[in-house]
């Protein structure tokens, strides 16, 4: 038995004479080189096929918007929650009542300081610097009297300055049901920022701009 199964050809390929015996090997290593030559052409275009058809597809990233900010939801572009809203409007009104009838400490009066910081933000943002009184009248009723209660001192809320909280807050009420959502959060964020500095107010200073 032959290992190779060229080889049981040879003994028979050696009658031959030896002349065209060895054109004969030349050409049957020829032939197997070419034919090797051809497998292997083709496992490699078969390789590259594959490896173009297979490849997995790369996700396009969707453009960032200028200023480095996310694309706004559809949540963000509409009023608060009900719940939410009618919530923040309840705290607000009753701190400003436990203040008119004198049971009002510095955690409600921080609420309302709050309310008409974030009113006078969302006022800003859509009216300028115009018609700042009320914000300007309640705060400084407001300072006035937390001052007293720092004081341990008797103190009273004017029927007057009672009467600009209260169109600030219905003012506030409005901002809360109607402005989008974003808008709040943005005057939230302004707030925090004032707290954290040493800023005696944020409102405008009075630059004879109010309507």
């Amino acid at each position: 038995m032959y290992s190779d199964p060229q080889a049981r050809f040879l003994p028979a390929a050696k009658e031959l004479h030896p002349g065209t015996f060895s054109q004969i090997a030349r050409l049957a290593t020829s032939l197997a080189a070419t034919a090797i030559s051809g497998f292997c052409a083709c496992r490699k275009m078969r390789q590259r096929t594959e490896n173009y058809f297979m490849a997995p597809t790369r996700k396009k990233r969707r453009p960032r918007q200028s200023g480095g900010r996310r694309p706004m939801t559809r949540g963000m572009l509409l009023p608060l929650p009900a719940a939410t809203s009618r919530r923040r409007s309840l705290e607000h009104h009753l701190a400003l009542a436990a203040l008119r009838a004198g049971n009002c400490d510095i955690q409600l009066i921080g609420r309302l300081f709050r309310a008409v910081y974030v009113a006078y933000f969302v006022h800003e943002a859509l009216n300028g610097q115009h018609s700042l009184a009320p914000f300007r009248t309640s705060e400084a009723a407001l300072q006035a009297i937390a001052t007293r209660i720092k004081a341990g001192g008797g103190w009273s809320l004017p029927e007057s300055d009672h009467r600009v909280l209260e169109h600030v807050l219905s003012l506030h009420d409005e901002q809360l049901s109607t402005i989008p959502s974003h808008q709040i959060a943005r005057a939230d964020e302004q707030l925090n920022i004032f707290l954290a500095n040493d800023a005696l107010s944020p409102i405008a200073p009075d630059q004879d701009q109010d309507a």
